[in-house]
């Protein structure tokens, strides 16, 4: 008989019924657990609410400094932690009906007078509050004067101004009737024109189109014929002629070869001041570049081209036109 088959069977049965005979006997063994007593709290108990006692009567007047009865006045009374108002009637009288106890702290404002601040006592006789101080007529703003202003900024012919931009800063306000700051855009020619402007004394700034809303740069060499960036406007002026500083940087860009780089990107810093940019150029196809119109000034004039950087230190002069010796890229590493 093969006894393989059997054994295969009766082993883990046997380990089986093993593991259920100690589990068994560890149950009854074991200590029995301590019952878990879980018992309701006592209810939370709270004491009654009562609302506060109401009917109280408070009848009263309003008057102003001179006694005279006052119409319109809000009176504002707090009765415990209950807030009530009344306004006052052509006799200056108000009343409250359902008030708690007294005595109120009380509050009364009219219109023109220094708001009062006083307790209301429980009283058969009528309460009055008497304002004691009057603000008397508001103050009256100056007329503010404005005056149409009209004029241009002097450009070359063919030379394209839209929305160049004149920018007009009064002096630091002092007075609610001060002149306010204003900036106005410029046609293709250069004019402009503001319906409204405020007569005061305003400096002057000129942005290009591309700077609008900034301070930089300022274009303006003068106005009319002197060199003044300022001006006062009055009635019965004339137009505003506005000089500018057409100076200009032109270069070209060329590869060792003498071949024109285009696409060259062309950066124009003032010097020591790396904030203030001009607005990058690329060379074109002849690898020509130029920028106008610039203010007077020390620059730094920067070409990038791939890899390689360019870099030039210029001063331009006012009304200047700076034309820079052709520019070439180094020659290439030799490998």
């Amino acid at each position: 008989m093969r006894l393989w088959p059997f054994l295969k069977l009766a082993i883990p049965l046997g380990t089986l019924a093993a593991l259920a005979l100690a589990y068994g006997i560890g149950r009854l063994t074991k200590e029995p657990e301590a019952e878990i007593n879980i018992k309701r709290p006592p209810p939370a108990t709270f004491a009654k609410l009562e609302a506060p006692a109401h009917g109280r009567k408070l009848v009263g007047k309003v008057v102003n400094p001179a006694g005279e009865p006052l119409e319109g006045a809000l009176v504002w009374v707090r009765s415990s932690n209950e807030p009530s108002f009344s306004y006052s009637d052509s006799q200056g009288a108000f009343r409250f009906d359902d008030l708690g106890p007294g005595p109120w702290p009380a509050i009364v404002v009219a219109l023109g007078f220094e708001p009062l601040e006083l307790t209301l006592q429980e009283s058969a006789s009528p309460q009055v509050a008497a304002l004691r101080v009057a603000y008397g007529a508001p103050p009256k703003l100056a007329a503010i004067d404005h005056q149409a202003l009209q004029g241009r900024i002097g450009v070359p012919e063919g030379f394209d101004a839209s929305h160049f931009e004149v920018v007009l800063v009064p002096e630091a306000p002092t007075r609610i009737d001060s002149a306010l700051p204003r900036r106005v855009e410029c046609d293709a020619q250069g004019a402009f024109k503001i319906d409204d402007l405020i007569v005061a004394h305003y400096q002057l700034l000129v942005l290009p189109a591309w700077a609008r809303g900034g301070s930089w740069p300022d274009l303006l060499a003068g106005v009319g014929d002197g060199d003044k960036h300022e001006f006062t406007h009055a009635k019965g002026a004339g137009d505003l002629i506005l000089r500018l500083q057409f100076g200009m940087i032109e270069g070209v860009l060329l590869e060792q070869g003498g071949q024109p780089v285009e696409g060259a990107v062309v950066e124009l810093t003032l010097a020591g001041e790396p904030g203030r940019v001009w607005i990058p150029e690329s060379t074109d196809a002849a690898g020509k570049f130029a920028l106008r119109p610039l203010p007077a000034g020390k620059y730094e004039l920067k070409l990038h081209a791939g890899e390689t950087t360019l870099a030039r230190e210029i001063e331009l002069h006012a009304g200047e036109q700076h034309k820079l010796e052709p520019l070439r890229l180094p020659a290439p590493p030799a490998h």
